[in-house]
């Protein structure tokens, strides 16, 4: 059943972090088709408005998932998460979670993208924010 606008704003949330990271939060997994690709947006939607705030600037981005235990990621959402990967204002990308399932389909979602060297999984929050500084 499709979720209405609101409740996929429960399931995510991107905000620009003080420190001058992009923060997307998955909350709760979304595997209904529909519902993936509207969260996929939802989330994009949220991003190149922060990167239109400065049009110039590479931001460098935090993704947790660590609420999730498991995922779907539809081919349409794929190509969303990818067009964010190849987005020349995304800069480093940390990903930070617990699950083995999860960390595997970034893994092969970095790998389609070509973008291995400026994706990095973390099982902690602060090495992920250390490696986004460096």
């Amino acid at each position: 059943m499709p979720l209405s606008d609101e409740e996929i704003k429960t399931r995510g949330k991107v905000e620009l972090d003080p420190a001058g990271y992009v923060r997307m939060t998955f909350i709760k997994t979304t595997p209904e088709p529909e519902n993936n690709i509207k969260l996929a947006k939802y989330l994009e939607a949220g991003i190149l408005g922060i990167f239109n705030s400065d049009p110039s600037k590479k931001f460098n981005v935090l993704v947790d998932v660590l609420l999730l235990k498991k995922g779907r990621i539809t081919p349409q959402a794929r190509k969303v998460y990818i067009g964010l990967m190849e987005h020349r204002q995304a800069g480093r990308i940390a990903v930070v979670g617990k699950s083995l399932f999860l960390k595997i389909m970034i893994d092969f979602l970095t790998t389609a993208a070509g973008k291995t060297d400026k994706v990095k999984w973390f099982e902690a929050e602060p090495e992920a924010i250390k490696w986004l500084n460096k």
